[in-house]
């Protein structure tokens, strides 16, 4: 009987004076000295782990539950006028210094059975709307090969689009928004608060200051240039 793959995490040992890099660890702000190695963990994100690299030098590695969560972009093609339109969310981000619009996109959970959860669940989250039928643009990605573990099997951050048709949005000054009532529903994810959301055209993310969000709307004009190629080769929507 075939045996299931057991995620065995990154391994890393204990420092040598010789192999040090210049980490220094402190606990309440007071260094602490002759750490040989140290583990940050959480059993909703993951582990952060402080040691020695197999290559010989000190180094953090984060160990994400699942290697990684999931990015949603989701988007609306326009009937008319066949533009196309994705849905973003405003959040604090404390680290770019500022607010900004955003795709959606989180944590993988414990209790998802899947990225695609992931993915429906923060849009539900963080727009206020149900979605369905997640399209996968792109998974096993790693955000940062020298700090991110992503070498377990089917693990990495995975990118979904979301379809919605423009008669569930109202048209707004420069955009398409959902009803007030689906985006009061948005709550965050209890430490994130959502400011609003809206649907703006794709070429205003491409070169978002958050990267995720800029390879989303890369990832979501691929996928829908093969889909309409296929269309007019075959003569069928794939």
């Amino acid at each position: 009987m075939a045996t299931k793959n057991v995620r065995v995490p990154f391994q890393m040992g204990q420092i040598s004076n010789q192999a040090k890099r210049g980490w220094t660890v402190r606990v309440n702000g007071e260094e602490i000295e002759g750490v040989e190695s140290l583990e940050i963990e959480s059993p909703k994100f993951g582990t952060v782990r402080y040691g020695q690299h197999p290559a010989g030098y000190d180094t953090w590695v984060f160990d994400e539950l699942g290697g990684g969560g999931a990015v949603t972009i989701p988007y609306m093609i326009h009937p008319i006028n066949g533009m196309l339109y994705v849905g973003v969310v405003e959040q604090n981000r404390p680290l770019l210094g500022r607010r900004i619009w955003e795709v959606p996109r989180g944590f993988m959970d414990p209790s998802d059975k899947d990225k695609a959860a992931t993915a429906l669940r923060e849009a539900l989250e963080e727009l206020g709307y149900e979605f369905s039928q997640p399209i996968k643009l792109a998974d096993g990605k790693n955000p940062n090969s020298t700090f991110f573990d992503t070498s377990g099997e089917d693990e990495g951050v995975a990118f979904f689009g979301l379809s919605v048709t423009a008669s569930a949005l109202i048209e707004t000054k420069d955009s398409y928004a959902f009803p007030a009532i689906v985006q009061e529903a948005a709550k965050g994810d209890g430490c994130e608060r959502i400011y609003g959301s809206k649907f703006i055209p794709v070429s205003r993310i491409l070169y978002s200051p958050d990267l995720f969000s800029a390879a989303a709307g890369f990832y979501l004009l691929q996928y829908l240039q093969k889909k309409t190629a296929a269309a007019v080769l075959y003569g069928e929507d794939l």
